[in-house]
């Protein structure tokens, strides 16, 4: 009657106000490794948070105990650094029968970008996204993690009037941090 809900990488609380929404009397602690995108999703939320907390956390390492009934991450997932890894550590946060349920970008993302810099002769930039496969070995466990599902593979495309307004979009996501070593 009351989950305990664990989200990883809030950002902006784009996703956190809709689980809020969904889940309106879950106990929810909202965490990112940026203190800007928790005071971000703090803000967005106001006073609407009800027993929900905000931590700044790193998602590969999480601070927490077990229990909760839900883990939930939508777009942070692509920046970890050991995916299987973390997907272990976390579904160790899950209570007997939790959910671990989360949106990531993958291959093929950002295709068009790609595309254009390549012709320009513009070096790649930016994460090296996971297929779908991939993700499914993520979470075909390791580490003593044992999760049954699967992956569900969904292609959104949006049009842009110009590159500049897609990187503005993205950089309001709080998704503007070049890969490592760029």
């Amino acid at each position: 009657p009351r989950p305990r809900v664990l989200e990883v990488g809030c950002g902006t609380g784009l996703f956190s106000a809709a689980l809020m929404k969904e889940m309106p009397d879950a106990r929810c602690l909202f965490t990112d490794i940026s203190p800007a995108m928790v005071g971000l999703c703090r803000e967005k939320l106001g006073g609407e948070t009800g027993p929900a907390g905000f931590a700044v956390m790193d998602g590969e390492a999480p601070a927490v105990t077990g229990g909760f009934d839900l883990v939930a991450s939508s777009f942070a997932f692509q920046w970890f650094l050991d995916l299987p890894a973390a997907v272990a550590v976390l579904a160790r946060c899950l209570r007997p029968g939790g959910r671990l349920v989360f949106a990531t970008l993958g291959q093929g993302t950002f295709a068009e970008l790609r595309a254009g810099e390549a012709a320009l002769g513009l070096p790649r930039r930016g994460l090296v996204l996971p297929t779908a496969s991939e993700l499914a070995g993520a979470l075909a466990g390791g580490d003593g993690a044992t999760l049954s599902g699967g992956i569900e593979e969904e292609r959104f495309q949006r049009r842009y009037p110009h590159a500049r307004a897609f990187l503005h979009e993205i950089r309001g996501l709080g998704a503007d941090v070049p890969a490592l070593g760029e």
